[in-house]
């Protein structure tokens, strides 16, 4: 997080602060990475021993750091067909999560940035001196709600397929979008005299106003850690269906006014 707050010029002051909940890694899973590398042969072994075999001339999408493609072998025939494809399947997820490893997916619920940016000015001199207005705005990154593991769709023979898979859906964060808050205030401190105020003379009153989104802005907030599979764009003919953010968790408050007063005794 980096704040910065300035006075620019008598009785303006400007503030800022910005912040990030990216995590940054630094050689994460060394041996996990070496690991797979290192006995890459060993798996080809297993894979053809299963029936399988390893197409080179293919690459598989949801792992492109992978040496090739696993297939089912041409002319062997297992004895038991489903060990024979399930090891074609686990080589390829292998690379797949190889693939998530080396990219480190961000955790759900962390937010990409929030920064806030206020202003104000003071009356320096006049019948007013004292006088304070502002304004500011308030952002907040997306969130991260999930990923699109569970992104499905209807093949040619009428069956439901995964799109990314469990490994590669990893690749492809779900984002929550947070609405803008513009604030503004206006403040005014003087000191108290005359007969008026007899008992409090001399003491400091200051008085407040305070407006929250001041655009009136009706934005909604996502939830933050959880996603569910929609048609795109509610168009129910569509074959696929993609991860969106669950749920709504609350409405941005439309715009309020808050006045105080404070008596300094």
């Amino acid at each position: 997080e980096l704040e910065l707050v300035a006075t620019l010029h008598s009785g303006l002051r400007v503030s800022f602060n910005i912040g990030s909940g990216k995590v940054v890694t630094f050689d994460r899973y060394p041996l996990a990475k070496q690991f797979l590398l290192e006995r890459a042969d060993q798996y080809n072994q297993v894979l053809e021993a299963a029936g399988g075999r390893l197409d080179t001339a293919q690459r598989n999408p949801a792992a492109p750091h992978a040496p090739g493609l696993a297939v089912v072998a041409p002319g062997v025939t297992a004895a038991i067909p489903s060990e024979q494809t399930g090891a074609v399947n686990d080589y390829n997820n292998i690379w797949a999560q190889y693939e998530v490893v080396l990219n480190d997916p961000p955790f759900v619920g962390s937010r990409r940035i929030t920064a806030n940016v206020f202003t104000d000015y003071t009356l320096q001199s006049g019948s007013l001196r004292g006088l304070r207005i502002g304004a500011g705005a308030q952002y907040r990154g997306d969130i991260v709600s999930g990923y699109r593991t569970g992104d499905s769709m209807i093949d040619s023979s009428g069956n439901v397929v995964p799109v990314y898979g469990t490994a590669a859906g990893l690749l492809h964060p779900v984002y929550s979008k947070q609405p803008l808050n513009t604030v503004a205030s206006l403040g005014y401190t003087m000191k108290l005299r005359g007969a008026f105020w007899r008992g409090i003379e001399g003491k400091q009153l200051s008085l407040q106003l305070n407006v929250n989104n001041v655009l009136n802005r009706q934005g909604v907030y996502f939830q933050d850690d959880r996603v569910t599979l929609r048609a795109p764009n509610g168009d129910l003919t569509q074959r696929t269906r993609e991860s969106i953010p669950d749920k709504n968790a609350i409405y941005q408050q439309p715009v309020s006014f808050i006045f105080t007063t404070t008596l300094r005794l």
